[in-house]
C-alpha cells in the first residue's frame, strides 16, 4: 500500500515504465518525459484497489517526435495536471487517459496530443486551458466544470462532452471537426469560429460571438447578453434565442 513519490529539481524525470501502487499516493514533483511507448501512472492496481491521488506538478512531455502515451488511474480519488502537457517541441504525447471518478483538476495551459484525449470522470478547470489534437476524437465523460476559458483548438477531432459544461468563463470552439454537447451548457462566453457545435440540449450563454462554422442540433440556445454575428449558419431543430435582456450585433 506503500506510495511513490517523486522528488526532482524541476529538470526532467524520464519514465519507461509503469508506476503501480495499490491504493498508495502518486505524486510527482518534477518535470516528467516519457520514455516507454504506454506509461500508466496506476493507483488501483489494475483494479485490485480504490485507488489514490495522482499529482503532476511539473510540465509532462514524450520524448521528442516519440509521441509516447500515458495512462492516469486513480480509482475514486483525484488526478491533478498543474503544467502544460505535450507543449514541448516535438514532445506532444501519443494519447491521454484519464479515469478519475474522484475528479480531475487540470491546471495545464495546453493539452497536446497527436492521438485521442479522453477524461473518464468530471473534470474541474483550475485555470484557461487549450485541448489541441491532430484531428484525433476528444472525449469528456463526466461533467465540465471552473471559472476559466476552455479552447478546442483549430484542426482537434470529433469533440464530444458527455456530461453538463457549466460555470465557465469562456468557452472558444476554433475550426475543425464536430463539437458535440449532449446535456446543458451554461458558460458566460461563447465564440465559434468554425467547426460544428451541436447542442443536443438547453444553452444559456450570457455574451457569444460567431464569425464562422454551424451552430445545430435539438437544444435551444439563450442568449441573455450580446450576441454579435459575422458569419456561420445556425441550422436544426434548436432555436438560437436573444432574450430581451439581449442585443444582437451583425
Amino acid at each position: 500500500n506503500a506510495g511513490i513519490i517523486i522528488r526532482g529539481s524541476s529538470a526532467t524525470t524520464e519514465i519507461l515504465e509503469s508506476l503501480t501502487t495499490r491504493g498508495g499516493l502518486i505524486p510527482i514533483h518534477d518535470a516528467v518525459r516519457l520514455i516507454g511507448a504506454e506509461v500508466r501512472l496506476d493507483t488501483t492496481d489494475s483494479g485490485n484497489s480504490a485507488g489514490a491521488a495522482v499529482t503532476v506538478v511539473f510540465a509532462i512531455n514524450s520524448a521528442p517526435t516519440e509521441g509516447n502515451s500515458l495512462v492516469i488511474e486513480s480509482g475514486l480519488a483525484t488526478v491533478g495536471l498543474e503544467s502544460a502537457v505535450g507543449a514541448a517541441t516535438d514532445g506532444q504525447l501519443g494519447s491521454l487517459l484519464i479515469n478519475s471518478t474522484g475528479g480531475i483538476n487540470l491546471a495545464s495551459p495546453v493539452l497536446r496530443t497527436e492521438g485521442e484525449q479522453a477524461y473518464n470522470g468530471p473534470v474541474n478547470l483550475a485555470a484557461n486551458v487549450v485541448i489541441q489534437t491532430t484531428n484525433a476524437n476528444v472525449t469528456f465523460n463526466g461533467d465540465v466544470s471552473g471559472v476559466q476559458n476552455l479552447t478546442i483548438a483549430q484542426n482537434t477531432g470529433n469533440t464530444v462532452f458527455n456530461g453538463t459544461v457549466g460555470t465557465l468563463n469562456s468557452l472558444i470552439i476554433e475550426d475543425g471537426n464536430t463539437r458535440r454537447f449532449a446535456q446543458s451548457v451554461a458558460v458566460n462566453n461563447l465564440t465559434i469560429t468554425g467547426g460544428i457545435a451541436v447542442f443536443d440540449a438547453a444553452a444559456e450563454i450570457l455574451d457569444a460571438n460567431m464569425s464562422g462554422g454551424e451552430l445545430t442540433g435539438a437544444g435551444d440556445v439563450t442568449i441573455t447578453g450580446l450576441f454579435q454575428w459575422t458569419g456561420g449558419a445556425m441550422t436544426g431543430s434548436g432555436r438560437t434565442l436573444v432574450a430581451s435582456t439581449g442585443t444582437v450585433e451583425v
